[in-house]
């Protein structure tokens, strides 16, 4: 039967009208049935399509905020031993400089790149999760490595004063560091005073990295709780 078989004919003689009226009441029906299926559906595709949009926005915070701890744990960690060996050589520097013996100002080498890691961080501002984290952890984190990267630029420019001026003398031995009256020369006294400051900002930070860390578990925590409900 086709759709135009589908729709009533006026009554023929003899048949009462009322049959007419509701055959046109059925199609009436119909037509609308199917037109209220059509927008159920197309409402449903769009709840649908906004809750898998909430999910994955959700889980990229969640793989983010891993990201972003990781990184911290790297920092308390390291940064910690790195500060650890810079006072230990300058305090091996003064111990021999207080016993009257010339010796080598402390200097250190920072094994792999000068600068630290930062892909986490890196990683969510360029795709714009940071900005899913809220307004207070967005600030602290961004002050936290703004501050990080900082020191490690002032470190880097001990990193060349060393090689420019430090290693280069130690063929000639500790006499090249001094001047004439026996004094360490004022560059090499600044340099480990620089050295100190870049140990103490290093520990100052990893305290910071601690509890941004912990702040972000809590923070994971508590999302995790939220998704189980």
């Amino acid at each position: 039967m086709t759709d135009v078989d589908s729709i009533p004919k006026p009554a023929p003689n003899g048949v009462p009208l009322l049959r007419s009226w509701v055959a046109w009441r059925d199609l009436m029906l119909r037509a609308g049935v199917g037109l209220l299926t059509i927008f159920a559906g197309v409402t449903a595709a769009f709840f649908f399509d906004g809750y898998r949009e909430r999910l994955e926005q959700e889980q990229q915070l969640r793989e983010t905020r891993a990201g972003v701890i990781t990184e911290l744990k790297h920092y308390e960690s390291h940064g910690g031993a790195i500060a650890d060996d810079i006072d230990k050589s300058i305090a091996r520097w003064k111990a021999t400089s207080a016993s009257g013996i010339r010796a080598v100002p402390a200097y250190y080498l920072l094994t792999g790149s000068p600068r630290p890691p930062t892909a986490a961080w890196t990683s969510a501002m360029a795709s714009g999760v940071a900005s899913r984290f809220d307004p207070e952890m967005q600030l602290e984190l961004g002050y936290f490595y703004s501050e990080y990267t900082g020191i490690h630029e002032s470190y880097v420019r001990r990193l060349v004063f060393t090689e420019q001026e430090i290693l280069p003398r130690l063929i000639s031995g500790p006499s090249a560091f001094y001047d004439a009256g026996g004094k360490l020369q004022p560059q090499f006294m600044v340099h480990m005073d620089m050295l100190a400051r870049f140990s103490a900002d290093l520990r100052r930070l990893n305290g910071e990295a601690k509890r941004l860390r912990v702040k972000l578990e809590a923070q994971a925590g508590e999302q995790g709780g939220l998704a189980r409900d």
